[in-house]
């Protein structure tokens, strides 16, 4: 699984970093950056959580 993001929709609500810190990193300006590699299933519920969290819909989690 993998993380996509819509870089013209975050809007640095930063509320996939709150609900998944292991997963999505902010940037200094408080953007979301979505993880380089793909998402262990560890981390799978918070990825999942992360995304819904997301007010402006600007993230998804696709299978590769």
């Amino acid at each position: 699984m993998m993380a996509r993001i819509e870089l013209n929709g975050c809007v640095g609500h930063a509320m996939c970093n709150v609900a998944a810190p292991d997963v999505f990193d902010l940037d200094d300006d408080g953007y979301c950056i979505p993880p380089a590699a793909e998402i262990s299933d560890i981390v799978r519920q918070q990825a999942i959580a992360g995304v819904k969290a997301c007010p402006e819909r600007a993230l998804t989690l696709v299978d590769e």
